[in-house]
């Protein structure tokens, strides 16, 4: 949990300084407008909680 600035937050601060990072937000909000505006703002990835094993299995 952060304390100062959301997720979201500090998603578009990146972004607003042209920070290509990629980003993989993993967080317990997993409604449809959340997801969208993580990737909409420049995530990479948006993955809820809880995790399952077979998200990460890569052949």
């Amino acid at each position: 949990m952060l304390t100062s600035k959301n997720g979201f937050e500090i998603l578009k601060e990146l972004r607003k300084e042209k920070n290509q990072t990629p980003i993989i937000m993993l967080t317990a909000k997993s409604e449809i407008y959340d997801k969208l505006n993580g990737l909409e703002n420049g995530a990479d990835d948006y993955i809820t909680k809880p995790l399952y094993g077979g998200r990460f299995k890569t052949n």
